[in-house]
């Protein structure tokens, strides 16, 4: 940002912009004043910012323009002001989307866009820009210093032209006049669109009246829970700022400043916005409403209203939109200007000189009101209002004057009708409103024609009996059913016709059927599905007594040869008409009539009787006659199946029959389904295998009488065990393997699960039923996998257990040489270590090989030769597993000849050591006693004797001790040293056969100073 402060003491407040990104804030210490480094600091970074709800006015009304408000600042940390100021109103200047050029880049003359504007009474300008894309625009300020109304490249007053397009422009202390922006296209490929900002600040129509600080309590109460302004955080200080304001002169989004200045002089600027909008002006046709009709003479009045700049009365215009409209003298004219001053216009308005009103004055409301000609016309009026900033608004009124009745004609109403709604066809004055008794009536063309449906309540039918037994038959029909239609035109003329509807809706009705045969006896309908033996009947009809026309007919079903029966009868003398609303009456006589039946046939027939009322309702009835004397013929079969053997557990079990039958099917003497038709199917499930009795029992429609009809078959089925045998199939089981999956396979009968699992886990598996076999793969794991499996059976479970080792680990092979004291003088050498058993083992030399299977014990212990050659020789060992898993191993061993082993044997303080410096200790006797032997000879003998030289003897000592010695020449092992501790252990050293293991010394025993 590049905001500081720098005021020489150890408190500093500032403030920056709350923009959008991360903000870094530098603490830098010019005096530290205390000797060491941890000078404590207080710092506290917090939000001031204006509460959304004010800082802003937008007026539509001009009357109210002039006004009062109260806007709140608040932080989140303590804020201390030390004055308030304002300033109002300005009008920035936006362009969202303008277009540069590449131009001169030496010559900012040559800018592709201008723009001038005057500035007065300004006393700051900030000019921001920048392009939409990648592009370098400088931005260059002018300022008309010659008011000539030109500029000229030395009237450049300022300039921002950074390496972007990002440009930035402030002035304080604005002179008035003329000023001129210019955008440079210094590098631009071709063309750029880009946005640019100017602002401004000034005026003294936006004052502060007061500025409180709010208390705690205050602030509690007002943001209880926390200020949206300040994300939810209550507000740690708070001020609120009263303002008073003007309105401004013109419309628009004007703009002023609060300026806050906190202690230490610290400045907060927060924009006000005053939006004056300038709406268009409103006229209209108070009264009447548009498109009225009538047949009285109405007032009319129109109303004018601009609450912005006022209207003159030359912009207001009353007229008529045809020649056949006359525009009446205004009953009165008031107004209200846009001071609020009454005006009476009447006078001027009549007389048509609207100009005569003085120009300064505006006009802000206005009521005319007149009344409409008395001439039976439509009257069609416009009126329109333009104010002063040239909006514009109009209004129109049409009203018909109409004194005379409309025309009414109904078509289609019949006498009597089935029908609830008798659909008529009405036509009356285009435009008129028409009503059934009432209600209205719509959908009117631009004719006068209307399709119309009246509705109709039910009439009904009744028989009156008179004192003297005799009976008439009547339609009583409600009162609902005589209706009135009328037609009122729009002015409220009317005409009317009243009808009368006989609506029967009901069927007629055969209320009940009998047949009385040549014995007296009678049958009702239900009686008529069973078995019927008659010869000379009577059909017994009770119908309504509305039936105009009926007929009976008897015909035989499936005939090749039509034979039946018909009877018909009509009926020429209507229902009288009652109009009641009396119900409740008997509405039904019987007819007999005589039918022989002698010479009908047995079968199945079909009685059928039809009735047609007066209104055109017609019923029919049809009833059967059954005559059977046969058991029903029912073919049954199972699937899948064949010659008598059940190839499934699940079944499917398909019959017809010749005849309507109700059948039964068993299964062991269980019942299983049932049913009532001419086929079906039945779906099962058998539990077991084996042997199975099924029985179909059927019935005809003669079932529960005497001589009822009956079918019985039964049949044995077998369901064989093999269909559901199971298996499991896995060559591995009990085996070893290397592979981490074996796959197995499984044979199941139809429909059964397969349940599986691993035995070292408690989760079980399930394959669902599906294919017969099923293979399946088992992962295996290191070691023995046992695995369970558990097939139905249909009404058993098989189980299953299957195991397999997975070895992947190669097999132990390891030895080493049992080293005694003289090993290494001895080729044959012994060898002993650890192998797999069962494994096969093969451990060779250079010379001899050991092939065998690791026993139980898993030990090795041979006796192998090496080549008899002082050296290095190798063993080396390899072992191979059932599943073919590999190992080897190998081990170095050394041939030694006789003196290296016995410089080893003494390095390492062994038997080697005591011998040879037994030899040592008796060289050195041999030599004394030489010397002495010498001596005394020297003594002896002639001068001229020549003496055996030390050096000599030394010689021969070497080569003593470097010989090895002989059988013949033993060591006196009691005259070196009889009293040593280890002599019996020395000469057991001496026996080459030795083998010695370790050496194991106690801290008990003593040690040796050989020194």
């Amino acid at each position: 940002h590049n905001w500081g402060t720098y005021t020489g003491t150890s408190r500093e407040v500032f403030t920056v912009p709350a923009l959008a990104g991360t903000h870094q804030m530098v603490l830098h210490t010019a005096l530290h004043g205390v000797p060491t480094n941890d000078n404590a600091l207080n710092i506290s970074v917090g939000y001031v910012a204006a509460e959304a709800d004010g800082f802003s006015q937008t007026v539509t009304d001009w009357s109210e323009g002039d006004g009062v408000d109260a806007v709140h600042v608040v932080s989140t940390v303590p804020m201390d002001i030390e004055s308030v100021s304002s300033y109002g109103w300005t009008q920035p200047i936006y362009f969202d989307n303008e277009t540069a050029y590449q131009d001169v880049s030496s010559d900012k003359m040559t800018s592709s866009w201008w723009h001038n504007f005057t500035l007065e009474e300004i006393s700051e300008l900030s000019i921001s820009m920048d392009a939409y894309e990648s592009a370098d625009l400088d931005l260059f300020l002018f300022f008309d210093d010659n008011e000539d109304g030109q500029f000229s490249s030395n009237e450049e007053i300022s300039r921002s032209w950074s390496g972007t397009s990002s440009e930035n422009i402030e002035l304080n202390d604005v002179e008035n006049g003329l000023y001129a922006v210019a955008v440079h296209g210094y590098s631009v490929s071709g063309e750029v669109q880009f946005w640019i900002d100017i602002g401004m600040v000034g005026g003294d129509k936006l004052n502060i009246t007061d500025q409180i600080e709010l208390l705690n309590s205050e602030i509690d109460s007002i943001w209880p829970n926390g200020s949206e302004t300040l994300a939810g955080n209550v507000p740690t200080s708070a001020h609120q700022i009263n303002l008073a304001f003007e309105r401004p002169d013109n419309a628009g989004i004007w703009r002023g400043e609060v300026e806050i200045i906190l202690v230490g002089g610290i400045t907060l600027s927060l924009p006000y916005t005053y939006n004056l909008v300038e709406i268009e002006p409103y006229v209209e046709f108070s009264t009447p409403e548009n498109l009225t009709q009538t047949n009285e003479l109405l007032p009319i009045e129109i109303y004018a209203l601009d609450t912005g700049i006022g209207f003159s009365l030359d912009d207001l215009n009353w007229y008529g939109i045809n020649n056949q409209t006359i525009i009446p003298s205004a009953d009165s004219v008031e107004a209200i200007d846009t001071l609020f001053n009454y005006h009476n216009l009447t006078n001027i308005w009549n007389s048509g000189n609207h100009f005569a009103m003085p120009e300064n004055i505006s006009f802000r409301e206005v009521w005319i009101n007149s009344t409409i000609p008395e001439s039976e016309q439509w009257h069609d009026y416009g009126a329109n209002i333009t104010d002063r900033s040239g909006l514009f608004n109009q209004s129109w009124l049409s009203v018909n004057y109409d004194i005379t009745s409309p025309p009414l004609f109904i078509f289609g109403i019949p006498e009597i009708t089935k029908e609830p709604y008798v659909n008529l066809v009405i036509q009356t004055e285009p435009g008129s409103n028409v009503y059934q008794d009432g209600y209205p009536i719509s959908g009117f063309d631009e004719y006068g024609f209307v399709n119309w449906t009246v509705g109709l309540i039910p009439s009904e039918i009744g028989i009156e009996y008179a004192l003297d037994g005799s009976s008439n038959d009547y339609y009583l029909i409600p009162e609902e059913n005589y209706f009135s239609i009328t037609s009122v035109d729009v002015a409220g003329n009317s005409v009317s016709s009243s009808h009368m509807v006989i609506f029967d809706n009901q069927i007629p009705e055969l209320d009940s059927l009998y047949i009385e045969d040549q014995n007296g006896f009678s049958y009702s309908t239900t009686d008529f599905y069973s078995v019927l033996n008659i010869t000379s009947s009577t059909f017994g009809l009770n119908m309504s007594v509305d039936v105009k026309e009926w007929c009976l007919n008897i015909t035989k079903v499936s005939s090749v040869i039509d034979e039946g029966i018909e009877i018909c009868n009509s009926n020429d003398k209507m229902p009288e008409i009652l109009v009641t609303n009396l119900s409740g009456l008997e509405n039904t006589r019987n007819t007999p009539v005589h039918i022989n039946l002698n010479n009908v046939s047995d079968g199945d027939y079909s009685i059928n009787i039809n009735l047609i009322d007066w209104a055109g309702n017609s019923a029919s009835k049809e009833f059967e006659l059954h005559l059977d004397r046969s058991i029903p013929i029912v073919e049954w079969m199972l699937s899948p199946s064949s010659n008598g053997e059940l190839f499934d557990h699940r079944q499917v079990m398909n019959w017809a029959s010749n005849e309507l039958s109700h059948v039964y099917f068993t299964h062991n003497g269980v019942q299983i389904d049932e049913w009532q038709g001419f086929g079906s199917e039945s779906s099962f499930t058998l539990k077991t295998k084996g042997q199975h009795e099924f029985c179909i029992i059927a019935y005809d429609s003669t079932e529960g009488q005497y001589n009822e009809n009956i079918l019985v078959d039964c049949q044995i089925y077998n369901l064989n065990e093999s269909i559901y045998a199971t298996n499991v199939v896995a060559p591995w089981n009990g085996g070893i393997t290397t592979e981490n999956t074996v796959s197995t396979v499984l044979y199941r009968g139809p429909n059964q699960e397969i349940w599986w699992q691993n035995d070292a886990e408690d989760e079980r598996f399930l394959i669902t039923p599906g294919a017969l076999v099923v293979e399946l793969d088992f992962i295996l794991k290191e070691g023995i996998n046992d695995f369970s499996i558990e097939i139905e059976s249909l009404d058993q479970i098989d189980e299953y257990q299957l195991s397999i080792t997975r070895d992947t680990i190669a097999p132990i092979l390891s030895f080493e040489q049992i080293s005694k004291r003289n090993s290494t003088l001895n080729p044959i050498k012994h060898i002993e270590g650890n192998c797999e058993p069962g494994a096969y083992v093969m451990i060779w030399s250079v010379i001899e090989s050991y092939e065998f299977i690791c026993d139980s014990s898993g030990l090795i212990d041979i006796k192998i030769s090496v080549q008899d050659i002082v050296g290095t020789h190798v063993i080396q060992g390899t072992t191979t597993d059932s599943v073919n898993n590999r190992n080897s191993f190998s081990v170095e061993v050394i041939n030694q000849n006789w003196i290296d082993w016995a410089i080893d044997d003494a390095q390492v303080q062994g038997p080697m050591l005591w011998y040879f410096l037994a030899v040592l200790l008796s060289t050195l006797i041999l030599i004394s006693l030489t010397v002495l032997a010498r001596r005394s000879l020297r003594k002896k003998k002639f001068s001229n004797t020549n003496l055996i030289s030390l050096e000599e003897s030394f010689e021969e000592i070497n080569v003593l001790l470097k010989s090895s010695p002989s059988p013949e020449s033993k060591i006196d092992w009691g005259v070196v040293n009889s009293d040593l501790p280890e002599a019996e252990e020395l000469r057991s050293w001496k026996e080459t056969t030795r083998s010695i293991h370790s050496i194991n010394q106690d801290e008990g025993e003593d040690t040796i100073d050989l020194d």
